[in-house]
């Protein structure tokens, strides 16, 4: 059929066919593949789990994302960063591995590159948007996580902004 050949994406965001309603009352840390990821990632099941998807790159915020983290880990919050992405060159990945190591244990994970990550978002207890403001025209992990109705944190960002604003 035709209809079965066709899928509207929202600002270039597909959206979960089945974004499970029923399951928006169990806490993301009780779906299986939230567990799984945790899982296989070593994040404590009662530890929270901040997201950060995308390129590994200048002006998207990581070593910020860092600084926040352990800032909340020195404040007594049990708090961890799950980053997925990559920054497609090995030596930078394995600086960035580097400089997570130097920080509190336990405090970022690294998933690496990964061709599908909509499974992330689920192990997810709210999602970390770091850019610097001069970086995103319209951040399409922000529109994929608020899509997984993820909480969002956000440096002060325009396109961020924008996004509260209409959602």
């Amino acid at each position: 059929m035709a209809s079965g050949k066709l899928h509207v994406l929202h600002n270039g965001v597909r959206l979960p066919d089945d974004p499970a309603p029923s399951l928006q009352a169990v806490p993301k840390a009780a779906y299986p593949v939230a567990q799984e990821l945790r899982r296989r990632y070593g994040i404590p099941p009662e530890r929270r789990v901040l997201g950060f998807v995308g390129r590994l790159a200048g002006g998207k915020g990581l070593g910020f994302a860092f600084s926040f983290l352990q800032g909340l880990r020195d404040a007594g919050r049990d708090y961890g960063l799950l980053v997925v992405g990559s920054s497609g060159k090995e030596s930078e990945d394995a600086a960035f591995r580097e400089q997570a190591a130097a920080l509190a244990p336990g405090l970022i994970y690294f998933a690496g590159a990964q061709t599908d990550p909509y499974p992330f978002y689920h192990a997810f207890d709210a999602f970390l948007f770091a850019s610097e403001s001069w970086t995103e025209a319209m951040p399409g992990t922000a529109l994929e996580a608020a899509a997984h109705g993820l909480p969002i944190l956000s440096r002060e960002n325009p396109a961020m902004r924008e996004i509260a604003e209409y959602y």
